[in-house]
């Protein structure tokens, strides 16, 4: 039972009091004051949000941000009118779930959640969880930008989940030198760019969908140095998105499960990147293009149990150490597999199987050390490098 005056949040608007009664929860074992319980999580609408989608809720909710150390952030069912909202270290932003509250931007190019690293060190502990954004026909905006900074600054354990993100955002998740991230269950449709990681560290992300924007599903962008190795990829999708997955500069990836499709400029672009490793991954992208893209300076990829198909090309290489095992090329109209100016590719136990293709496999350029071994073909394979090796292949 609980006696006393109610207590409003800490900075919020409501009725306030000195009470001091302590409160067990039930089941609990520890009694703590209503206060000290508020100071753990805040609800916006204490702060004088009103999420009725014309209201600019961007001072209250701010205020509630500001108002914790460490804690949560709730909002409740509402349409939330912000210019843009600041996070703060160790307090997450949270909608609970089953609970649809969607952050609208009040004016073009407005960012709705954001961070940027101006301190001397690392930063850590950043959630949002549960919201939903929609551009509001406002232009040049984004959803979500995490910004470390540099490498000596860094932005460390990001964790964004389930999020819905709908309309036309420039970017709809842009993280840049963020590192321990895991990214959950996000739902991007009709934004430019749908995850953008510029020089991010050990990311995983799984079980989000990108469709129906106008550049990029998934773009990974890296550099010099250590600090953008580590990206995996779990059951991600995109369906029509100009590019699938474009890696530029980037090493030490794993994409496992994913489906890229529709693509009207490729569904998979890898440039100057190395070590990576896709497993049981689609690849079909829009009439007119190659499926599958591995550029000069390229190294140390692996295709295993994949699918390439629908593009004219099912797959240009012209990296090196490159391997493809246990793949299915269906429907490319040019080449299954066509290796231009490559090195040392390995290709075993294909099944190349594109109708009235007449070569499967073809060298061109100065490609050589080629292996192709134990291949199911419909066309003939062609190589002509000095080195290169064809050997046990059947043509059916």
């Amino acid at each position: 039972t609980l006696a006393g005056t109610l207590i409003a949040a800490n900075g919020g608007t409501g009725v306030t009091t000195t009470s001091t009664i302590p409160v067990t929860a039930t089941g609990g074992s520890s009694s703590r004051t209503l206060a000290a319980r508020f100071a753990d999580t805040l609800n916006v609408k204490d702060f004088g949000a009103v999420g009725d989608g014309t209201t600019d809720d961007t001072t209250a909710i701010q205020a509630a941000i500001d108002a914790l150390t460490t804690g949560v952030v709730i909002f409740p069912k509402g349409t939330y009118l912000t210019s843009g909202l600041i996070m703060k270290p160790g307090v997450a932003l949270i909608a609970p779930a089953s609970t649809v509250a969607t952050l609208i931007p009040t004016a073009n190019g407005v960012t709705l959640v954001s961070y940027t690293n101006v301190t001397l060190d690392l930063v850590t502990d950043f959630e949002i969880r549960g919201l939903w954004f929609s551009n509001n026909g406002k232009t040049n905006c984004k959803a979500v930008y995490l910004d470390g900074g540099t490498t000596a600054l860094r932005i460390s354990k990001v964790r964004i989940s389930d999020l819905n993100i709908e309309g036309a955002f420039d970017y709809g998740v842009q993280l840049r030198y963020c590192a321990n991230t895991y990214l959950r269950s996000l739902f991007i449709s009709s934004t430019n760019d749908g995850v953008y990681l510029d020089n991010c560290a050990d990311t995983d992300i799984s079980d989000t969908k990108v469709q129906n924007g106008t550049r990029y599903g998934f773009r990974v962008v890296g550099g010099a140095g250590a600090f953008d190795e580590g990206l995996r990829l779990t059951g991600c999708s995109t369906n029509v998105q100009p590019y699938g997955l474009a890696v530029l500069d980037q090493d030490w990836g794993i994409a496992t499960g994913c489906s890229f499709s529709s693509c009207s400029s490729g569904a998979l672009i890898l440039a100057t990147s190395t070590n990576w490793k896709f497993t049981g991954c689609e690849f079909a992208p829009a009439a007119g293009v190659a499926a599958v893209t591995v550029g000069t300076g390229c190294k140390g990829i692996l295709f295993s149990a994949c699918q390439i198909s629908n593009g004219t090309f099912g797959a240009i290489i012209q990296g090196t150490d490159i391997t493809f095992t246990g793949c299915y090329a269906v429907a490319n109209t040019n080449v299954d597999i066509y290796l231009l100016d490559s090195t040392r590719v390995a290709l075993s136990a294909n099944m190349l199987t594109s109708a009235g293709v007449a070569q499967s496999v073809v060298e061109a350029g100065v490609a050589n050390y080629s292996l192709v071994v134990g291949n199911m073909t419909d066309g003939t394979v062609t190589l002509t490098g000095a080195q290169s090796v064809a050997a046990s292949n059947t043509v059916f």
